[in-house]
């Protein structure tokens, strides 16, 4: 690595390092390499999910065992906007959802690990976006998952509304393939 480091320069070496990363930049001066944060996009300007999120969460799912024996809620969603994700258990459907989630597969995860953990098969069919408003009684269900697509982009939101309407019987539930 020193070697590298004296032919290329230790600025060179920032730079092939950084380059990579969806959220610094370099700028050289002179004397020294700079090393920025970019602007982070929100999730409306575009995506927010680079290759190595998509690597991740590939790897996360599906995972194989048993088709049962772990008693987890269908429906787990926080109140507001989230990333969720729709996940196949056997016969049945879990639906998770985080406000916190900065991508979907952190709205999965701890799901999916518990489900690891007791040797339960499942598989991650996809994800969206899920607005959930106590007041209005209104639940909106849309758009999709960089890191979770539709297998071959059938969207299965009236999934995802069948398990929530069962979770909440009073509200009004919409889907839509629209929006990230």
């Amino acid at each position: 690595p020193f070697e590298h480091m004296r032919r290329r320069g230790v600025t060179g070496l920032v730079t092939t390092i950084i380059a990579s990363s969806s959220c610094l930049s370099v700028r050289s001066t002179p004397r020294f390499a700079v090393i920025e944060r970019k602007a982070l996009t929100s999730a409306m300007d575009g995506p927010t999910t680079n290759a190595l999120d998509q690597a991740e969460a590939a790897a996360m799912r599906s995972g194989s065992g048993a088709s049962g024996g772990l008693s987890l809620p269908a429906c787990s969603i926080d109140p507001g906007r989230q990333k969720y994700v729709l996940i196949r258990v056997g016969d049945d459907y879990l639906v998770r959802g985080k406000a916190s989630a900065s991508y979907h597969r952190d709205a999965a995860q701890p799901t999916v690990e518990a489900l690891a953990a007791s040797g339960t098969r499942y598989e991650i069919l996809g994800g969206g976006r899920i607005v959930l408003d106590r007041d209005a009684k209104t639940i909106s269900i849309y758009g999709h998952s960089m890191g979770f697509p539709w297998e071959g982009g059938d969207f299965k939101h009236h999934i995802t509304a069948d398990v929530v309407r069962r979770e909440y019987p009073d509200f009004s539930v919409t889907t839509s393939n629209e929006g990230y």
